[in-house]
């Protein structure tokens, strides 16, 4: 390092490697491949392909550009790439009418080459994983797989439970319906019954019919009691509403009048 050079190197008894030169047989690396079966003037490889002359670029092989820019350059460059290439619907307005009626017969064959094709891949087709297969071989690999069996028993037992379910629902419906059923005619059996006992009460008490239609409609409870909300009046007033309501089918309601009366002889004892 601290070495300073001070003249220019000299050159005489040196040999510098150029494209031109080849590397002599006292270089290493030329006793090595020597060593490993090569020969001068021959490829390099098992079958002995590889080049003989090295690689020239640069300005000593007129370029301007590295390996395989210059072919870069002048694929870009080409008159072919530098114009835009037309649109489908550009080409078919420039285009004849024999041009026209080629392109229609072509691809109408082509889309009966797809109609053909696609029928024939549909034997290629499982539904059950939908997946398409292009060879039968594959087809009976995947029928054969662990995933499509899988798949399989999968949907049989969903089916299984499906009408499991199916049955046990109809059976709860059939029972409800006959719950219902019989609820219905125990509500029309008691119904059958107070109207024969409603029409047993009438005939009894000598009115029939007409007896039990001439029956007054029972005063509301909650009112009385408001009527007889002073002292005693409230408590006789209670009793005179639950006899009433106790006093059976034909027995008349209370009268008005003697409600007030009732409610007088209260002030008078007081």
């Amino acid at each position: 390092m601290d070495h300073e050079p001070t003249q220019a190197l000299n050159t005489d008894g040196i040999s510098i490697a150029s494209l031109d030169t080849p590397i002599p047989d006292t270089n290493i690396g030329y006793r090595m491949l020597q060593k490993l079966g090569w020969t001068e003037g021959r490829g390099l490889g098992r079958e002995e392909s590889g080049r003989t002359e090295p690689v020239r670029g640069g300005e000593s092989a007129g370029l301007r550009f590295g390996v395989g820019k210059a072919e870069e350059d002048s694929l870009y460059t080409s008159e072919e790439n530098i114009t835009r290439r037309k649109l489908e619907t550009e080409a078919q307005l420039e285009e004849t009418e024999e041009q026209a009626r080629q392109r229609e017969m072509k691809a109408e064959h082509q889309e009966k080459i797809k109609e053909v094709v696609k029928e024939e891949m549909s034997t290629f087709y499982c539904e059950l994983c939908n997946k398409q297969y292009k060879t039968a071989m594959e087809l009976e690999t995947h029928l054969s797989s662990y995933d499509h069996h899988h798949k399989k028993r999968l949907q049989e037992m969903k089916q299984m439970q499906s009408e499991r379910t199916k049955g046990e629902r109809q059976k709860r419906e059939k029972k409800r319906l006959e719950k219902e059923m019989a609820q219905m005619a125990e509500r029309c059996k008691r119904a059958r019954q107070q109207a024969e006992q409603s029409l047993q009460g009438g005939s009894a008490g000598g009115g029939g019919p007409a007896a039990a239609a001439a029956v007054p409609a029972p005063v509301p409870e909650q009112r009385q009691a408001m009527a007889f909300s002073l002292g005693g009046g409230a408590r006789r007033g209670g009793m005179a509403t639950r006899g009433a309501r106790g006093g059976g089918r034909g027995a008349p309601g209370p009268k008005p009048g003697l409600a007030a009366f009732a409610l007088d002889s209260d002030s008078d004892e007081q």
